[in-house]
Parts: C-alpha cells; structure tokens; sequence
C-alpha cells in the first residue's frame, strides 16, 4: 500500500504555503483528519496555519516536499503542489509536523509539544515521518531553554508506535481530557 520515497526534503512552512496546508490538512483524499476521523473546517485549518506565521505565538510546522516531476505525477496522484521551491522546482507537499513550545512548571525550561504528524499513504515507510520529527529536534536543539521534546498518539495507531519506538522514550502515560458537552465521565 505504501510506496518509499527517495527524494524529499523538509522545510518550515511559508506564507504561499496556506492552500496546501488546507489540502493536506482538510483535503477529501489522503488528508489528516481523513486519516485522523475528525472533522475541522477549511476555515478552521487556515486559522491554525495563520498561527504557525504570526511570531507572538508559538506554534510552528514544517512540511516534507517532493520536487514536481511529471513522469511520477501519476504515481502519487494525492501529492499538493505548492508551487517553486528553493531550487526553483515546483514542489509537492507529502506529509507535515505541527508542533508548539510551551513553559516547564518543573523547571526554568520551555518543552516543545509535537501535535500533529501525517505522512501522505503513497509516502509512508519511507523515512519521512521520521525526517519531520526530526525537524523537531532540530528546533529543540537550536533553541537552549527548550529541554524535552514529547507528543502522544493512540494506543491503536501500531504503525506510528514503530516508529516513536526508533526515535522516541516511551513514557508510560494514559491521556485523559474533560467531558464534552453530552459526553459523561468513564466511571458512571
């Protein structure tokens, strides 16, 4: 089902970069919350992305990107071209990392969350996940009151917990979060 990809590259995301944030994020194929079974707006996903720009908030995303090539197009037919690249070569957007710094109250430190990671399906198994959560320790390292980097995933999501498995330190920890409205509590 998953096809490698040999030639990608990751960058953070820039302003000409929003429509394809929408797509991959809100997309009706091969999209993050089609993978994720949630529901965001369009709208929604462009407030997210217009964070990831304004400096006065800490929150950030990088993208890995194929450079555009026509004899693979067809290949990958859920690809986003996101127009030209630093070479000069219009690029494909195939997967993304979100993520966000927040203060430490155990120490005088900040830790970086990761958020949200997907890799394209026809991109998966291929190194890129693993690539964009590099991306984060790349951030935490170049940044010296950063001192952890953490995320969390579904304990049904095997495939991931592989990976996090090579690159992360399981922690141990079950999430739990307040009720929404209509939901009750686990123990009634």
């Amino acid at each position: 089902m998953s096809k490698t990809t040999t030639s990608y590259r990751t960058r953070s995301v820039q302003k000409e970069d929003k429509l394809a944030w929408i797509d991959i994020f809100t997309g009706t194929k091969d999209s993050y919350i089609i993978f994720r079974r949630v529901v965001i707006t369009p709208e929604s996903a462009a407030k997210v992305f217009d964070r990831f720009l304004d400096s006065n908030v800490s929150s950030y995303c990088n993208f890995a990107v194929v450079d555009y090539n026509e004899k693979d197009h067809g290949q990958f037919p859920n690809r986003r071209l996101v127009g030209t690249g630093i070479n000069g070569q219009d690029e494909f957007v195939i997967g993304f990392v979100s993520f966000l710094t927040h203060v430490n109250n155990w120490a005088d430190t900040e830790v970086l969350y990761l958020s949200d990671l997907f890799v394209s399906e026809f991109n998966r198994l291929g190194g890129v996940g693993k690539a964009l959560i590099q991306t984060c320790y790349d951030f935490a390292d170049k940044h010296d009151n950063i001192d952890r980097v953490y995320w969390k995933t579904e304990m049904s999501n095997h495939r991931a917990q592989l990976l996090y498995r090579k690159v992360g330190k399981f922690e141990g920890f079950v999430t739990y979060r307040r009720p929404q409205e209509g939901e009750t509590v686990d123990d009634e």
